[in-house]
């Protein structure tokens, strides 16, 4: 619903965001998707840990109850980013400074906060979940949230899984209820205060969008796809090629190979899917710039958060910035200038200068060439910058609360030759574990849930060959693991290096209500090292894709989340309250939530794992 349709807070609304349907929405139909396959137009570790004793903390010149009038909040998320790229130059090398910043307005903003680097989010280190733990100072295990964009229910008369679209009514607490926010405890404490969500991931404003049937407590919930009419429909970009781009005529994206490899062998689907979405010029990429308001840039976000603040001024307010994340799946990551040589397959565009910094690419990924991902994140940082100078000019963050983070980082996926590498199903079943009839995988880049619907005894075997099975590092030469696995005993007890107890554990899902309310993986499958889990027929969850139910498992994504190695996030607080500096402390995600209801004079209602940070 674009523009007059917008539908505000206590409005009679209904929609496919209303946590009641049972099902997930549908967004590409078979035509669409035969055509991407064609012609490559579409588709697709404690939390709590609080600080040191010895740690600097804030310093707290008053509580925040003695303060006078209503306090100000504002969330500045920006999805995916890896808190790595604030050490980069301009030029996305080691050694950023003063003056010489890839994203200087980004490392501008935390010269005047309080800072933690060793940041982290909870498993699984994707979207939904870790926006909600921000906002309401929890995990996984204490809210039930795991999915991205949809999560199983339930099994149908077919016996086939049950998706539905996330919504806030679905949360629980380890506890049973409802799953507070920092939105409901605004409202709670001032029933006048003005609340918005402004979102580049149109399923998450979605996620907190009031119901009849359900409250919120989030007046404006914005995205591209649900906007007022005081604010204008995006545009379509380049993710590569951005307007702040100064080359984007010179610096080359990686493109997609021939549909028909040259030996004329890969002639199956599930080949020509993969190859078709595998480049950073056309496949996944194309399809996401021809939809703007689904994948608007981070411009797009600015403008409307600045238009709804100088209207209606938000007392409290979370700003999904999410270009840095829609960027990152078809373009790759470039944090880490190590994992860049050097490659001759780069060709110029006629008159263009030579420029070596064009010609690197990833080792992980020939098809992961570095600078297209760069001007991506440079202009991540601009709008970043464009957003925080248009707030201070309304007046918004002066004496605010404000909390800076990213939901995960991302890492470049590792290239395969073939796509049934990591297919988990075919893996089992050339193992005699033939799982398939009885048995739901919901994916996430680098992130596995395994649902069985009978049979569940057979876990300790499937868990035994995914954690004994051994793929060849294509740049090593070398064989590894590329999966860890945990049962429900190690998600409740935790796992050393991987995640804390109970953090993938609903105590009152699995002991009290007996999953009735919501199903919960028998297994979880995190990927080493950039490997990737094939989409399996149901949705690709990161960018919010329904596909048909015969499509062959296949890997979509240049970089991706979900993993333990994509747990670092960006983290930062600018308060009156709050002294700045750098804190090299061990802190969570859900400790931004706490902390900020604490700046605030404000409390949680429901079992929070998160720790004030002061």
């Amino acid at each position: 619903m674009l523009g007059t349709d917008f539908k505000r807070r206590g409005d009679d609304m209904k929609g496919e965001a209303d946590g009641k349907s049972g099902k997930a929405g549908t967004d590409m139909d078979r035509r669409d998707f035969l055509k991407l396959a064609a012609t490559a137009a579409g588709t697709a570790v404690l939390a709590g840990c609080g600080l040191s004793k010895d740690s600097k903390k804030f310093a707290v010149p008053e509580s925040p109850a003695a303060r006078s009038g209503k306090p100000r909040a504002i969330f500045i998320a920006i999805d995916s980013l890896h808190p790595a790229y604030l050490n980069l130059n301009a030029r996305g090398f080691a050694g950023g400074r003063e003056g010489d910043f890839l994203m200087p307005n980004v490392n501008r903003f935390l010269k005047d906060a309080a800072f933690y680097p060793r940041a982290a989010c909870y498993l699984p280190s994707a979207t939904d979940m870790n926006h909600l733990n921000a906002l309401s100072g929890a995990n996984s295990g204490s809210t039930g949230i795991l999915g991205v964009y949809c999560q199983p229910v339930g099994w149908d008369s077919n016996g086939k899984i049950a998706l539905r679209n996330l919504h806030l009514s679905m949360a629980r607490d380890n506890r049973g209820e409802r799953v507070d926010t920092l939105f409901s405890a605004f409202k709670r404490r001032w029933p006048d205060s003005v609340t918005a969500m402004v979102s580049g991931k149109f399923w998450i404003s979605d996620m907190f969008r009031s119901t009849p049937d359900f409250d919120t407590a989030v007046d404006w919930p914005i995205s591209a796809m649900n906007f007022p009419g005081f604010i204008a429909p995006p545009k379509k970009g380049s993710f590569a090629d951005p307007a702040t781009d100064s080359d984007a005529d010179c610096d080359p994206e990686s493109p997609s190979p021939f549909l028909i490899a040259p030996d004329n062998k890969a002639f199956d689907l599930q080949t020509m899917i993969n190859r078709r979405l595998s480049g950073q010029k056309k496949g996944l990429s194309r399809v996401m710039e021809k939809r703007p308001e689904r994948f608007p840039h981070d411009e797009w976000v600015v403008d409307a958060t600045l238009a709804l603040y100088e209207r209606e001024k938000p007392d409290m307010g979370y700003v999904l910035l999410g270009q840095a994340d829609d960027a990152g799946h078809c373009l790759g990551a470039a944090w880490d200038p190590t994992e860049f040589a050097p490659t001759a397959d780069i060709k110029l565009p006629k008159g263009c200068p030579e420029n070596q910094d064009y010609r690197l690419a990833s080792i992980r990924n020939s098809d992961v060439w570095r600078e297209p991902v760069l001007d991506a994140m440079r202009d991540v940082d601009h709008e970043f910058g464009r957003l925080v100078d248009g707030l201070n000019k309304l007046g918004v963050l002066e004496d605010a609360t404000v909390v800076v983070l990213s939901d995960h980082s991302m890492e470049t996926h590792r290239k395969v030759s073939a796509p049934d590498a990591t297919d988990v199903l075919a893996i089992l079943k050339n193992a005699g574990l033939d799982v398939a009839p009885y048995t739901a995988v919901f994916t996430v880049s680098s992130c596995g849930l395994i649902y069985f619907r009978e049979k569940k005894e057979i876990a300790a075997r499937v868990k035994k060959v995914l954690s004994d099975y051994a793929i060849t590092d294509p740049v090593t030469g070398k064989s590894e693991q590329p999966f860890r696995v945990l049962d429900r005993a190690g998600m409740k007890a935790g796992v050393p290096g991987v995640c804390m107890a109970g953090e993938l554990f609903h105590e009152f899902l699995l002991e009290k209500d007996m999953e009735k309310s919501l199903l919960w993986p028998d297994l979880a499958i995190f990927c080493r090292n950039g490997w990737q889990l094939p989409v399996y027929a149901g949705a690709i969850a990161n960018i919010a894709f329904k596909i048909p139910k015969w499509t062959p498992p296949f890997l979509p994504f240049l970089g991706g989340h979900g993993s333990v190695e994509t747990l670092p996030i960006l983290a930062a607080i600018r308060s009156p309250l709050v002294s700045p500096g750098v804190f090299q402390d061990d802190i969570r995600i859900a400790d931004l939530g706490v902390t900020a209801a604490g700046l605030c004079g404000l409390s949680l209602r429901s079992a929070a794992v998160g720790q004030s940070l002061f």
